[in-house]
């Protein structure tokens, strides 16, 4: 079997594949988070802040991307649960929605990811993951694919500068995570 990459719909994965996880006796722990730029000078904020970005438009989260660089398709064949497929350092990724009322005015959305390898990895694989990052959390799922979901709120908004940075932080940990399991 060649090893796999899919983007999925997965509603509550996350909190499924957490508690598998810490049933296993995994914990999460803290990691330093890189450092951050200095703070812009009192009237440049509001320059460099621009617009808000929220998960109640989902076509405009699948925008923002592109014009990141990277591949986002907008998926309103079910209109209750619109989801974004995307691709980022060599992979398939999904943008799931929570929160939302008939499809719009979401309040967040979910990144994700699912990896099936030749080996099937083990708990101790996700659990060794999830110790040390605070990016993206690893999960075994049912199929035996081992997945990685990244949960982002933003009911109230975020900046564009900001969204740009939490989809950096979505692309390294994904990388990373690829690194982690040996899918490369």
């Amino acid at each position: 079997m060649t090893p796999t990459n899919l983007a999925f719909r997965s509603p509550l994965a996350l909190a499924g594949g957490l508690a598998l996880a810490l049933a296993a006796g995994g914990a999460a722990s803290a990691q330093t988070p890189p450092p951050l730029a200095a703070a812009p000078e009192a009237g440049q904020q509001s320059a460099r802040l621009g617009l808000l970005v929220d998960a109640a438009d989902p076509p405009r989260i699948a925008e923002m991307i592109r014009t990141l660089g990277f591949a986002a398709e907008f998926d309103g064949s079910e209109p209750s649960s619109p989801f974004i497929r995307g691709s980022a350092e060599g992979a398939n990724y999904g943008i799931q929605f929570y929160g939302c009322t008939n499809g719009t005015n979401c309040r967040a959305i979910q990144f994700v990811a699912g990896f099936t390898l030749n080996t099937p990895p083990t708990l101790e694989v996700a659990n060794n993951w999830n110790k040390r990052r605070i990016v993206g959390q690893a999960y075994i799922a049912d199929s035996g694919a081992i997945r990685i979901a990244y949960y982002v709120a933003m009911q109230h908004g975020v900046s564009e500068t900001n969204f740009g940075f939490l989809f950096e932080q979505w692309r390294i940990a994904l990388r990373d995570f690829m690194d982690h399991i040996g899918f490369r």
